[in-house]
C-alpha cells in the first residue's frame, strides 16, 4: 500500500482493510514453533493491533441457514459448542490431544469422502450439491 498511496503516517495508509476469521481456528504456521511461538506472531500480538477495530459475529449463519430437520441442527449446534469449547482451551487432555465424538470419525481415510458427499460414485450432481457439502480447513 506504501507504494501506490501517499498517506504513510497511517496503517495500510489510512485504506480500510478487513480482516476475516477466527482466531482461534486460523493461526499462523510458524516451522518447529512452540505454542508460545505461534501466538506471538499472530495478528492479536502485531504492531497493528491497538489501531484496528474489531468487530464481531453473534449469529451463525451456517446453521441459520440450514434445513430445519430437528436432528441435523441439533447435531450441528453440538459440534459448533464443541469447536468453540476447544478454542476456549476446555476439552483437551493432559497430553494436549482433543478427543473426538466418534460420529465425527470415519474408519478408514477413503469413507471420509462418501460420508460428506453420499452417492457422489453414482451421480455427477448440481453445483448447489458442493455449495451446500463444501470441506472448510485453514
Amino acid at each position: 500500500m506504501h507504494n501506490i498511496c501517499d498517506n504513510k503516517d497511517e496503517p495500510f495508509d489510512g485504506k480500510t482493510i478487513i480482516f476475516g476469521g477466527d482466531f482461534q481456528q486460523t493461526l499462523p504456521v510458524v516451522p518447529r514453533g512452540l505454542q508460545e511461538d505461534v501466538v506471538f506472531q499472530s495478528l492479536l500480538h502485531s504492531y497493528l493491533w491497538h489501531s484496528m477495530q474489531v468487530l464481531t459475529l453473534h449469529v451463525n449463519v451456517c446453521l441459520l441457514n440450514r434445513p430445519l430437520s430437528s436432528t441435523l441442527l441439533n447435531e450441528e449446534c453440538q459440534f459448533v459448542e464443541w469447536l468453540l469449547s476447544v478454542g476456549c482451551g476446555e476439552g483437551i487432555t493432559n497430553d494436549g490431544t482433543i478427543p473426538f465424538d466418534p460420529c465425527m470419525c470415519v474408519d478408514m481415510p477413503e469413507n471420509l469422502i462418501t460420508s460428506i458427499y453420499p452417492h457422489i460414485d453414482q451421480v455427477i450432481p448440481p453445483p448447489q450439491y458442493f455449495l451446500d457439502l463444501v470441506i472448510l480447513a485453514p
